[in-house]
């Protein structure tokens, strides 16, 4: 089913393409970024595997931010065109999901760029995101 683009009418542009822009940038900004990993296991064990997250953690260039943000509108569009814009939901666990880690191969990051527990909702013409373990809930 194709998404109805009236739905997605914002201020004279077109909303889906101001969406996908801001959804794009803001996981650019999680694969550029160093925040230091967190599952929320403050045990031994716990803290050492996101140390070691940590550490398998690659610089990413800006050539690679352009494929990779190229890629992800891609991805993102065809989820948001089958689905027809709402209730969709992109995120990481440990490891990213089918459409951000194809983005992510495709610039050649790996999976260990993504927060852990990090996800992005579209519902209702909005953006929400939960930015790792025990975040808020927030719109962007």
């Amino acid at each position: 089913m194709k998404m109805n683009n009236n739905m997605y009418r914002h201020g004279g542009t077109n909303r889906m393409e101001y969406d996908l822009k801001k959804a794009v940038k803001w996981w650019s900004d999680q694969v550029r970024g160093n925040k230091p990993h967190d599952n929320g296991d403050d045990s031994p064990a716990g803290r050492m595997g996101m140390l070691v997250a940590d550490s398998m953690r690659k610089p990413v260039g800006d050539v690679q931010i352009g494929i990779f943000e190229k890629a992800l509108e891609e991805g993102l569009k065809a989820l948001l065109d089958e689905w027809s814009g709402n209730n969709v939901y992109v995120g990481v666990d440990y490891s990213p999901d089918v459409v951000l880690s194809d983005a992510a191969q495709a610039a050649g990051i790996g999976p260990y760029n993504f927060p852990f527990k990090t996800t992005m909702f579209f519902k209702n013409g909005e953006i929400w995101v939960k930015e790792g373990y025990g975040a808020e809930l927030v719109q962007i």
